[in-house]
């Protein structure tokens, strides 16, 4: 038998070394208030580890509303072991409950490195949630979160220190997404520019927008 502080209410609690958890089983209180699931998620403030989650999680992640299979989830799949396990530590900081942490093969790629988590409280709390109203914190943890999952970086001139040019490109179909990205980083002073291209190499006649980033004032 082990012992532990509950990540909730803080206090010791025992559990056996094959069935781990990082909460208490019974209610948890906090100054006389029941910490339930639904409280808890209530009370999230803003803040950049919570906006690198909402920005990780609409790049690589998917989010069920109780409409499939599974119900109200929050899956999150990408290559990068590193990235899965960061993403975790980022979410276990304002959600103390259970997320599952597993890898998988899928057809096509190599291992897949996932977790999920099934909350009704936060999939709703997220859906409804007015990203206009981010404060700078919860915008650089935002846009760090979403260039994590759908940013590229580009290196032109590599051989020639003088002449090398960095970016960083994200593409998108949909222009109202590419112009809130880029309204975003302004608000951090961050200047982008945005380009449009016909065809990619998904869809050949398709018309996508990119953002770039390049200086190295904006870097």
């Amino acid at each position: 038998m082990l012992t532990k502080n509950c990540l909730i209410c803080k206090e010791k609690m025992s559990y056996f070394k094959s069935q781990p958890k990082i909460y208490c089983s019974r209610p948890c209180y906090y100054k006389g208030i029941e910490l339930t699931r639904e409280n808890t998620i209530k009370n999230i403030k803003p803040s950049f580890e919570f906006g690198y989650f909402i920005g990780a999680t609409f790049g690589d992640g998917t989010i069920n509303y109780g409409q499939k299979k599974g119900g109200y989830r929050i899956l999150f799949r990408v290559n990068d072991k590193c990235f899965r396990d960061y993403y975790v530590k980022v979410v276990r900081t304002f959600y103390p409950y259970h997320i599952k942490i597993f890898e998988i093969k899928e057809k096509g790629y190599s291992t897949r490195y996932s977790c999920s988590l099934h909350s009704k409280s936060l999939c709703l709390f997220i859906k409804n949630y007015n990203l206009k109203k981010m404060n700078k914190k919860m915008i650089c943890g935002f846009l760090k979160g979403f260039f994590d999952a759908e940013g590229t970086v580009s290196f032109y001139n590599e051989n020639n220190l003088k002449t090398i040019i960095r970016q960083l490109q994200f593409w998108q179909k949909d222009i109202k997404i590419i112009k809130f990205i880029s309204n975003l980083l302004l608000t951090i002073r961050i200047k982008s520019i945005i380009r449009k291209r016909i065809g990619s190499g998904f869809k050949k006649y398709e018309t996508y927008y990119y953002i770039v980033i390049c200086g190295k004032d904006n870097l």
